[in-house]
């Protein structure tokens, strides 16, 4: 990143860099990301074909890695439909209630017992914990086939898996680029965080296969996007916390909003952190 703002300074905030075979262009000002995500979005708003974010969404079933194309704006509107208009929001406000309020708990519970908290991990689950019981019904904490440790050690390996340089990806010409991942590992890194993934979705699919069957039936009848198991998968990968606003404008992965989250609440709770008063209150 540094060696990309020196040559910013020399060349402009605009500017056309090839990564292998692979052209990319890098803005590095506040006016150049406004006129990009903003101004110009609609021209710049599609997603590069990669292979880690391929896989994981099962071949772009996704929403947030999915190029943009017609199929794209149908799996948005059925998603807006089914999770964030205005009334499933007014219909869910208990379930954020009663997360917040168990969060507020733990922490008065680790304020009296002197104890670390980490507000980072904290807040990841309460958004995991408010989508999870939005989508499933019953209380994340409670479920008996999600265990909190490794959810969050699969997290940390997509993570990185994904953001790890895959060579395929800049250099796709005569399988070359292939052929370094298979030997790098990169492939088998990939293909053993995505079966985790699918085991994992599987599993709440199939806790709650009729209700889903239920809205395929549905949504076959109203639309043109015929939604499918994958599809299904695809959403359970939409990050936690992500609203209607967020889906035209986020590149998608759970930490991109976990990371938005902190800075937008820590400030609120600092004034909990320290009198045990205020837990109570």
């Amino acid at each position: 990143m540094r060696s990309l703002q020196r040559l910013a300074e020399r060349t402009g905030h605009v500017m056309l860099v090839h990564l292998g075979l692979s052209p990319v262009t890098v803005v590095s000002s506040k006016e150049a990301a406004e006129e990009v995500l903003r101004t110009h979005d609609l021209d710049c708003c599609t997603r590069p074909n990669l292979a880690g974010p391929r896989l994981i969404s099962r071949g772009y079933k996704d929403i947030g890695f999915t190029q943009y194309s017609e199929e794209w704006k149908e799996r948005r509107k059925f998603l807006v439909r089914e999770l964030f208009s205005l009334k499933k929001v007014q219909s869910s406000r208990y379930i954020r209630e009663e997360e917040c309020n168990f969060m507020a708990k733990k922490l008065f519970e680790s304020a009296v017992d002197r104890s670390t908290v980490d507000l980072s991990k904290t807040l990841y689950w309460l958004t995991a914990s408010i989508f999870f019981k939005l989508a499933f019904g019953h209380s994340f904490h409670e479920s008996k086939f999600v265990d909190q440790e490794k959810i969050d050690e699969l997290v940390f390996e997509a993570e990185t898996a994904l953001a790890s340089f895959t060579c395929s990806d800049f250099f796709p010409v005569a399988g070359v680029g292939w052929l370094v991942d298979l030997l790098s590992g990169q492939h088998k890194r990939l293909k053993n965080v995505f079966f985790k993934l699918d085991a994992m979705f599987q599993h709440m699919i199939d806790d709650h296969l009729i209700s889903m069957l239920d809205v395929i039936h549905i949504q076959e009848k109203d639309d043109s996007l015929k939604l499918t198991v994958d599809h299904m998968k695809g959403v359970l990968t939409l990050p936690d916390g992500m609203t209607e606003r967020d889906i035209d404008i986020e590149e998608a992965g759970t930490l991109t909003v976990v990371k938005k989250v902190p800075l937008k609440l820590v400030p609120v709770l600092s004034s909990l952190v320290t009198p045990n008063s205020s837990f109570r209150k």
